[in-house]
């Protein structure tokens, strides 16, 4: 938005538009627009040029003064995102479980303090809260945003007599941001969540806005042609249609939308080009003016309508796209614009102590809410057990794998001879448990089997990988799954080790999250050969999933290799849909799978399995009949739910699998006892 005597130009408004219905329909569903993600490197290029010519026009003509600057801001963010709070507050106060309604809180005190990238990026991971349970996740942009508004101000008002030092800076700025998000995304070693959330990587977008803003000033003859706006409106769109992910390339496409949105952003030649038309026409107009509205609503909308409508999807799309239409819409008449020209709270002192009224208010509701450790008395007492199945997971997870990069700390301690021991913690070890979080899961039951039969197993586990010799994982970085696999292989030829369990998300390697659930599969699934470019078709995959077994049980040879099958997938938590369907007095429809369904998401990783125990390669233990027998798979144990998410088994799910593991143990165990 522009103030003063600058007018509005309605082709921005209609670039925030293409920026807001992206986001909104990637969100939605991910195969509408694959390229929609990229509507908020649309907004840091246009935040960054409105808020640096502000800033320049004011200092220019002598009337910049930052408690106007901040006043503005105040007004145009602030009144807005107070209904969306209230409303995340009062929505998650019937819907989430504890642990959520504590991790809501803290993200809503780091919203506070302009912090939210900060939040989420040291609050993501493989075992973390997935972003369906984050209404606030999606304020990650607007605190980047608000950290650029604390930061320039300063540098533009330090260097007002020194235009050349300003550009300098800006450009600088620029500069380096760039080549940090250059390096970072081309760097196997670097952090893709630090690329995604941090402003020093995010800088050289809202920089981009700001160099626009810089030229103009000083070259105001300077003005786009036509044909480019044309070009590269077209190029926007196409992007965000067509989509490509980023990932670590130099060819990632947050390069060429903020290209674009440079072009749009830049001064016309001509003032009613083809690009203006386009980008003035009604349509684009609404959506532009209730933008932020729109932005702020959609999220929390989704995240909550998922929850309700978890048995119907398909209502998700139409009750989110309406309600966010209509509640932008209300925001904007009835707060926006009164807050923005003064109808409503007419004095500086008065915003400024709503806002610290707001602030105020926020942290001590969301501090109570921390304290109180997410005030488990509000929910129904029949939730209490279904509750706990989120927190059901393996006790000896302290003991063996808390330090940081657990994993990697797991292979040195197997190169050192000091594993993870179940059962018998000073016997010599018969066996071990190799695998991923899977594995990990299924620990509890493994260390009390050993336990009972008096001998001593070890626990090698590495999440993310398969148990299987020459592969690696595409995606993750620092994860050497080939590394781990061999130093298991080491380690059980040294200390003689016969027997082998083998536990996995098996189908996860095979068909990454491609099932009929809501999730959105990866482009390939994440599994590759070591040294080797990732498969790109699903017989590419099939292939090296069954070389990698191969080689797994010929530099094996001669021991027993037991392969406990993956238990069916559901499409949501199962705990969590226990509890929200007990809230709402619902039956949770969502969690019933029949056999027949938990063999089509169980394939291929089952029919391989099949094969190569028929040729006594290996000896493979599928949950799938003992958990379907009834002809639809089991989801919980008198209101225990078997999983303490969508896949991974509770330490109820894996004491309930004994039945069809203990069998394979004990053989083992009398063989390693001489019979």
């Amino acid at each position: 938005m522009q103030y003063g005597s600058q007018a509005r130009r309605s082709d921005i408004d209609g670039l925030r538009a293409v920026a807001v219905i992206a986001v909104l329909a990637f969100h939605l569903d991910a195969n509408w627009l694959p390229g929609g993600y990229l509507g908020v490197d649309v907004f840091f290029t246009i935040s960054g040029f409105l808020i640096v010519s502000i800033i320049l026009r004011d200092l220019d003509n002598g009337s910049f003064s930052f408690g106007q600057f901040y006043e503005r801001r105040i007004r145009r963010l602030l009144p807005p995102l107070l209904p969306v709070v209230a409303f995340c507050l009062v929505a998650t106060w019937f819907l989430f479980l504890v642990p959520e309604y504590t991790d809501f809180a803290k993200s809503a005190l780091a919203m506070t303090a302009q912090a939210s990238n900060i939040y989420f990026l040291f609050t993501s991971g493989y075992f973390d809260n997935s972003e369906s349970v984050k209404p606030l996740l999606h304020t990650w942009s607007l605190a980047i945003e608000e950290q650029f508004y604390l930061a320039t101000p300063l540098v533009l008002y330090l260097t007002r007599n020194y235009r050349s030092r300003q550009e300098a800076l800006i450009l600088g700025i620029l500069f380096v941001s760039l080549t940090l998000y250059a390096f970072q995304t081309i760097n196997p070693a670097s952090n893709l969540d630090v690329v995604f959330y941090s402003t020093l990587t995010r800088a050289w977008q809202l920089s981009a806005g700001a160099v626009i803003a810089l030229v103009a000033r000083r070259r105001p003859d300077l003005q786009m042609p036509a044909a480019a706006r044309a070009i590269a409106l077209a190029g926007l769109i196409h992007i965000v249609i067509v989509g490509h992910p980023a990932g670590r390339t130099l060819l990632d496409p947050r390069y060429l939308a903020t290209l674009y949105s440079f072009i749009l952003v830049f001064p016309p030649r001509l003032k009613n080009d083809f690009a203006t038309k386009v980008l003035g026409a009604s349509p684009f107009q609404f959506f532009g003016s209730i933008s932020y509205g729109l932005y702020l609503w959609h999220w929390p909308l989704i995240v909550f309508s998922s929850i309700i409508f978890a048995s119907n999807k398909m209502l998700v799309p139409p009750v989110v796209i309406a309600a966010s239409i209509i509640l932008a819409t209300l925001s904007l008449r009835w707060l926006e614009r009164p807050v923005l020209t003064m109808q409503l709270v007419h004095t500086r002192k008065g915003i400024v102590g709503l806002w610290l009224g707001a602030v105020g208010t926020i942290t001590a509701v969301c501090l109570t809410i921390v304290l109180g450790n997410g005030l488990p008395g509000r929910l129904p007492p029949q939730v209490a057990l279904a509750e706990k199945g989120i927190t059901d997971t393996n006790p000896a997870w302290d003991r063996c794998f808390r330090p940081a990069r657990w994993e990697q700390a797991n292979i040195e301690r197997i190169n050192a001879d000091d594993p993870c021991y179940l059962g018998k913690p000073d016997g010599k070890p018969v066996f071990v448990l190799v695998g991923d979080s899977h594995a990990n899961a299924l620990m509890p039951l493994f260390d009390q089997l050993a336990k009972e039969y008096g001998v001593t197993g070890v626990a090698a586990l590495y999440s993310g990988c398969p148990p299987l010799l020459g592969v690696d994982h595409p995606f993750e970085v620092g994860r050497s799954c080939y590394e781990f696999n061999e130093s298991v292989l080491r380690f059980v030829q040294r200390h003689n080790i016969q027997d082998i369990f083998m536990v996995a998300f098996w189908n996860h390697y095979l068909r990454a999250h491609v099932w009929d659930g809501p999730r959105t599969p990866v482009p390939t699934p994440p599994l590759m050969g070591h040294g080797q470019i990732p498969p790109r078709t699903s017989d590419e995959v099939d292939t090296l999933f069954r070389a990698a077994l191969t080689a797994t049980v010929e530099r094996y040879s001669g021991r027993k290799l037991v392969v406990l099958g993956q238990t069916p997938p559901h499409a949501v938590s199962v705990p969590h849909e226990m509890v929200q369907s007990a809230i709402l007095r619902r039956l949770p429809s969502i969690l019933s799978i029949s056999s027949d369904l938990a063999a089509k998401r169980l394939e291929p990783s089952r029919s391989i399995f099949a094969e190569f125990e028929a040729r006594s390669k290996i000896r493979f233990i599928d949950p799938l009949p003992y958990l379907c027998a009834t002809g639809n798979c089991a989801f919980e144990i008198d209101g225990k739910p078997l999983y303490y998410d969508d896949h991974h088994p509770s330490t109820v799910g894996a004491m309930n699998l004994r039945p069809i593991v203990e069998p394979a143990f004990r053989e083992i165990v009398l063989g390693a006892n001489g019979g």
